[in-house]
């Protein structure tokens, strides 16, 4: 190690934290990738790979590397093949620096808690499975970092683990984390990833389960779980501690969106195994990948993200309380039988965008101009759905969605700051500036115009200051030496303020 440079000893100690996620290590304008996690990059993305000085064993260093801003194209390829990723940034502007730039992971994106809207090819949910047990029963916890959902449930199991691996079928996770013990039974990680779900180890102190019923208590901010449905359900709150700390220690932040915890019940539903799942294609082919046969396929004609997911939800969970069937069949009768409410419904729908996942992203501080005008345009759709539920005549499921949108009224004052600031067309990247509409700050539209009319910028500073200090043949002028510089004739030094600083004498001027 000491004959490493100081910036590969950077890499090497990141390495180590994180030996089992590739290591994206910025460097300038890419991020760069060395040794083994070199070769599986380049030969995953089938980019170039080529060496630059040597490893700790003296040996030619492998290195691959993608420029900063394809990040976007080249990461969701490599979440896909299941790998975990740590992104090692810059901490400190390189200008400034004294010595070698500091450097830090900042996150480690995993399939299961990706957040990032380009690592996700629908509106699906994006799963990470947590599963904890003993003695015949076992507690599983569904979290999803991109939406804020979180669930768990407790029930009885055994080897080959049939309850498992439906539970798993129907929720469909990216990834699934284990303690130690479980991770080394081979029945169950047969069975995990014959659905083609990443498993991986996880330390076993994090499904304690008093450290993960404190960590739940804090997180959600209760003195106990009992209102969440909790209670008497160790092996659930186990899970679920475990999942919430997976997921805060690869974002490296506290996940704020992640507002509930809610318990079900398999009696609640009808539960529908692996197998049954399958025959029946309710959501995936029997043969291939696709969903163009599936039963999902065919009813999902739903105008927002957030509908998709919950169909696939009640498709996946069928419903056996028979109160609950028929209040979702008055409210489908009611859409079926009254032609403008349900053609007034679907177009204020249409312009209502993944909310759920934009709002992961904002708090995450992960989003994008475009995120905000998408949030502005959906708000600004809710007072109109309300308006559309309004009427005695109404069932009482719509009438408890009409209930449940009159909250967002309040967010008024939201749509009005995102439309007095943000342009109607932002760019893509934050990078790109452009974000914000003239006349919403002063500051910012006086810099924008010094960098976009520089020229035009300094003759009216040159006649500002004219004028300011009566010297007519005040001018502005540029060297390499002082950069721009105030010129005044020797006639003139009499009526030179005391602002100025003095920094060239000249024969007949000074600067």
């Amino acid at each position: 190690m000491n004959k490493l440079t100081p910036a590969m000893k950077q890499y090497y100690e990141a390495k180590q934290q994180h030996s089992d996620a590739l290591i994206f290590f910025r460097m300038g304008d890419f991020y760069e990738s060395f040794g083994e996690d070199a070769k599986t990059i380049a030969q995953e993305l089938e980019i170039t790979l080529t060496t630059r000085g040597k490893d700790r064993d003296g040996e030619k260093m492998p290195l691959a590397g993608i420029p900063y801003h394809a990040i976007d194209n080249y990461l969701p390829r490599l979440i896909k093949k299941g790998y975990k990723v740590a992104i090692c940034e810059q901490l400190e502007d390189p200008k400034k620096a004294k010595g070698v730039v500091k450097r830090g992971v900042v996150r480690v994106v995993t399939p299961g808690t990706a957040i990032d809207s380009s690592m996700f090819t629908d509106s699906s949910n994006n799963y990470l499975m947590s599963v904890a047990g003993g003695d015949g029963n076992y507690g599983i916890s569904f979290l999803d970092v991109s939406t804020g959902e979180f669930l768990t449930t407790q029930f009885a199991d055994a080897p080959p683990y049939d309850r498992i691996a439906s539970e798993a079928a129907r929720m469909r996770p990216s990834e699934c984390i284990l303690p130690p013990e479980l991770y080394s039974d081979i029945h169950i990680i047969d069975r995990l990833k014959e659905l083609k779900i990443v498993v991986h180890e996880f330390g076993e102190e994090a499904f304690d389960i008093p450290a993960s019923e404190k960590r739940l208590r804090e997180h959600f901010r209760v003195s106990t779980l009992e209102g969440m449905g909790c209670d008497g359900l160790p092996y659930a709150v186990s899970s679920a501690g475990a999942a919430l700390d997976y997921a805060v220690s690869t974002q490296m932040r506290e996940l704020g969106h992640v507002s509930e915890l809610k318990t079900y019940s398999d009696s609640e539903f009808m539960v529908l195994d692996s197998i049954t799942l399958r025959n029946l294609e309710i959501v995936k082919n029997v043969r291939g990948e696709g969903n163009d046969t599936s039963i999902l396929k065919v009813l999902d004609d739903t105008k927002t993200p957030m509908g998709g997911r919950l169909l696939q939800k009640w498709l996946l969970k069928p419903l056996i309380d028979v109160d609950a069937i028929n209040s979702r069949l008055d409210a489908v009768e009611a859409l079926a039988n009254d032609t403008m409410l349900r053609f007034d419904i679907r177009s204020h729908l249409s312009f209502v965008k993944d909310i759920e996942r934009m709002i992961g992203r904002i708090m995450y501080g992960n989003s994008n101009a475009r995120d905000l005008v998408a949030l502005k345009l959906s708000l600004e759709s809710v007072p109109l759905i309300t308006e559309s539920l309004e009427g005695d005549d109404i069932c009482e499921m719509l009438k408890g969605i009409r209930g449940g949108l009159l909250g967002f009224d309040q967010l008024d004052s939201i749509v009005d700051l995102i439309d007095s600031s943000i342009v109607e067309e932002p760019p893509v990247s934050v990078r790109e500036g452009g974000m914000i509409k003239a006349g919403y700050d002063e500051a910012l539209d006086e810099l924008k115009e010094m960098s976009s009319g520089g020229k035009s910028w300094i003759a009216s500073f040159q006649q500002k200051e004219r004028d300011r200090t009566g010297i007519k043949s005040l001018k502005v002028g540029y060297n390499k030496v002082f950069g721009y510089y105030i010129e005044v004739t020797k006639a003139n030094i009499s009526q030179v303020p005391n602002d100025y600083i003095r920094k060239q004498t000249m024969r007949n001027a000074e600067r």
